[in-house]
């Protein structure tokens, strides 16, 4: 069975837009490997960490990176393939097999309509490779397949050339969809579906959505995580033990607020601040 949740031997970083969603975070902060694609890396180190490994054309990481980092980099002037799968193939040849790719969508739509599409070539050279988002999980699958879910969950199936497409445990019936649109916004009706044919095709998972803000409809662990609060394991504890105190002493929200002169702007980021408080506190 195919489950949504799984433990990478590697993750890559791509240089799409930040996460922000806990999911792919925690997968990147808890990974005991880490691939930049060059651009990504430029972010990645911004924030305080250093990548195991820069892979890529070497045309977007900064001049002092390249000087800084440049033990770490690979560099590879192929400009037949991307930098996402310079560093899929990177990770193949150094023995890596089960690889998460976060930051792969996001800005330029193209980039990330041909991050996602690449997935079942990695698939066809032996690669277990999932796309990780803020939203969901992309994984690629042939033929019959079942996987785990929960009642309710959001699935789409996009088609690759797959027939005889049918489905269990789902909402809506399957067929052989020749446009991707066709297979999106199904549900889960129980805790597995499966999905018969022969061929090749993605399944979309969608993570659950957390909570939005009340004052600028944010999700919550988005907001938390530009706090520093970011809800893992790791540092949940830390993160309720800052929701106390600022709650019991909310003039302290300076300390978490960023500076800005217009005190109605800081007022509402204060109001922010301690919503992200209550919420933590009832997790």
């Amino acid at each position: 069975m195919i489950n949504e949740h799984y433990t990478p031997e590697a993750v890559i970083l791509a240089n799409g837009e930040y996460p922000t969603c806990p999911v792919p975070l925690t997968m990147l902060e808890e990974a005991s490997f880490v691939a930049c694609c060059d651009g990504a890396a430029n972010e990645y180190i911004s924030r305080g960490h250093t990548p195991d490994v820069i892979v890529g054309d070497g045309d977007s990481l900064s001049t002092e990176y390249h000087k800084r980092f440049s033990p770490i980099i690979h560099q590879i002037p192929d400009q037949e393939t991307n930098d996402q799968t310079k560093a899929v193939r990177y990770l193949q040849k150094r023995g890596f097999r089960r690889i998460a790719i976060v930051g792969a969508t996001g800005k330029r739509e193209d980039h990330t309509l041909g991050n996602i599409s690449l997935l079942l070539d990695y698939m066809k050279s032996g690669m277990e490779v999932r796309t990780i988002t803020d939203y969901g999980v992309f994984v690629p699958a042939k033929d019959t397949q079942t996987f785990a879910a929960h009642p309710g969950q959001q699935i789409s199936i996009i088609n690759f050339g797959a027939k005889g497409l049918q489905g269990e445990g789902l909402v809506y019936p399957l067929s052989d969809f020749t446009n991707w649109w066709q297979g999106t916004l199904n549900e889960a009706t129980s805790d597995e579906f499966t999905i018969h044919c022969t061929g090749e095709y993605l399944v979309f998972l969608a993570l659950k959505q957390t909570s939005l803000c009340q004052v600028c409809s944010t999700p919550l662990t988005q907001l938390c995580h530009r706090l520093g609060t970011t809800v893992t394991q790791r540092c949940h504890n830390r993160a309720k033990a800052v929701a106390h105190t600022l709650i019991r002493n909310p003039s302290s929200c300076y300390l978490y607020v960023e500076k800005c002169g217009n005190r109605k702007e800081y007022l509402k980021r204060k109001q922010i601040v301690l919503e992200i408080c209550k919420f933590l506190c009832h997790l």
